[in-house]
């Protein structure tokens, strides 16, 4: 990141209750999201934001509930919004499919261009922990990948210190 000169910015939301996951699923989908975006990015930052929210926006996918062990709870977003290329809309579904890569154009540098499995394997390792990964993006202004968690009734009293 120094070496393209990106800021990264950490926004956490309020009274962000703990959850229950696999760590090492967590950290492989994050350091997915987080490579992808500074690869991506040229010029600008990163932010990764966290929020808490009732329910999951009706904008993207529902939740697939045989899943998810607490389908009718609220949920933390955590995203990362680059100010990077951005994706064609008409790639933006099959992005997430093994071995997928999509023409990073004039501004990407195809010289990282990876295997096309991170985005893949972030949206099944979101699934095995109950989750899911959603994306808004929108081409030569940068993209939002919000990886979305359940949270166990039983930690929303529960606040981290």
């Amino acid at each position: 990141m120094s070496e393209k000169g990106l800021s990264l910015s950490l926004v956490m939301g309020a009274a962000l209750p703990r959850i229950r996951t696999d760590p090492t699923h967590l950290r492989q989908i994050l350091v997915n999201l987080l490579g992808n975006a500074v690869k991506y990015t040229n010029e600008g930052g990163i932010v990764v934001r966290t929020r808490l929210v009732d329910s999951l926006p009706d904008s993207g996918p529902a939740p697939q509930s045989d899943r998810s062990p607490y389908p009718t709870t609220p949920w933390i977003g955590i995203q990362v919004i680059d100010t990077g290329i951005g994706i064609d809309p008409a790639d933006q579904s099959r992005i997430f499919e093994e071995f997928e890569q999509v023409d990073a154009g004039p501004r990407g540098n195809s010289a990282e261009r990876g295997t096309g499995l991170g985005l893949a394997i972030s949206r099944r390792l979101a699934a095995l922990i109950g989750g899911m990964v959603e994306l808004d993006s929108e081409l030569g202004k940068g993209s939002t990948f919000t990886l979305w968690l359940p949270v166990d009734p039983a930690d929303l009293s529960i606040t981290p210190k």
